[in-house]
């Protein structure tokens, strides 16, 4: 659907206006400082695919504070258009931005020749997607090894469709794939009671307590849910509470109904770990090294959890890479030295 800007430029040409006039009108409306972002890159691009490339480009280069925001891709499309070069400092604030914002540059080939950084840039972009596609392959494969003996018939159809996507060349893919049509077909005639994965690890989790120590936990929970509402602050102490009793599936869900925030994040990592809950540990640990990389304490925490949350699904190299990467920063860390040598002791 055409944007408010769309229409009022088409209004203007069926009115037989000149395309310079209309452009040139685009061009002035640029000064009006209530004028949106969005509003603003619709006028430029209509500008730059009208011809008035130059305007666009002076424009852009012009433009007074490119850290907080800034069109990088139409700059980087009126360079082209201008057969101009992207000097040092703007190639750097570039990238800045895309990994400031959580986003990937688009880059095209036409852009290789602005900047002879670009090469060497794509290149690491490639080798770091090809690195966390291969860490998200080998999870998939340990996650699909650990379930197949359990019965969850419905988290191992998952784990292969994702491994459809990501790993469909690997020749083991194909027997994986009978194998599981078979055991759709004696589900659909045998239509046995079966546990999801959450209520799996939850039924281990909550058999660790006595019945009278369930029952408890049990009625403590419900009455806490009938009191307070989700995104409670109350839920930090609950889980607390369930915590000290050893009722970690009781905390787990505590936990999840608090504000979100990283104490809860990094509660819950602990608590996915005490819950035998491994992958999404795992995953969590890694979102949460990945956006707090001005944090080194909150970084070298998630690592350590995930080294041991990797370790216990059986990827045990991996784990022990994870682990002694921690000993070597933090050399005084007697935890993480005694969890090392004990690993290296089992491994040799």
């Amino acid at each position: 659907m055409p944007n408010k800007v769309e229409i009022e430029i088409s209004f203007m040409l069926s009115e037989g206006q000149p395309i310079q006039e209309v452009v040139s009108s685009c061009l002035e409306t640029l000064h009006d400082k209530k004028l949106s972002k969005k509003a603003q890159i619709s006028y430029l691009h209509f500008a730059l695919n009208a011809g008035s490339k130059k305007d666009v480009f002076r424009i852009l280069r012009e433009w007074p504070s490119k850290e907080k925001y800034f069109p990088w891709e139409l700059f980087l499309d009126a360079l082209v258009a201008c057969n101009e070069k992207l000097n040092d400092d703007e190639f750097d604030k570039l990238f800045n931005y895309f990994k400031v914002h959580g986003k990937t540059p688009l880059i095209s080939p036409a852009h290789m020749f602005l900047n002879r950084k670009f090469e060497q840039k794509i290149n690491e972009l490639r080798d770091s997607l090809s690195y966390e596609a291969s860490k998200k392959i080998k999870l998939l494969w340990d996650k699909l090894n650990f379930i197949q003996g359990k019965n969850i018939l419905e988290e191992e159809v998952n784990v292969l469709n994702q491994l459809k996507i990501y790993d469909p060349e690997n020749p083991e893919l194909a027997s994986h794939l009978e194998r599981i049509d078979k055991k759709l077909a004696l589900d659909l005639f045998s239509k046995p009671k079966q546990s999801s994965f959450e209520e799996d690890y939850d039924q281990y989790i909550k058999s660790q307590l006595t019945q009278n120590d369930l029952n408890s936990c049990t009625a403590i929970f419900e009455k806490i849910k009938e009191e307070t509402h989700a995104g409670d602050k109350k839920y930090f102490d609950y889980t607390v509470l369930f915590y000290q009793l050893e009722a970690y599936s009781f905390a787990l869900a505590c936990i999840q109904l608090a504000p979100h925030c990283l104490e809860r994040d990094w509660f819950l990592l602990e608590l996915l770990f005490l819950s035998k809950r491994y992958f999404e540990c795992i995953d969590l640990a890694d979102s949460l090294h990945a956006n707090n990389d001005n944090n080194p304490e909150i970084q070298f925490a998630s690592l350590y959890q995930k080294a041991q949350a990797l370790w216990v699904i059986g990827s045990q190299v991996e784990a022990t890479e994870v682990m002694t990467a921690i000993v070597n920063s933090r050399p005084g860390y007697r935890s993480a030295y005694e969890i090392l040598h004990s690993w290296r002791e089992k491994l040799s």
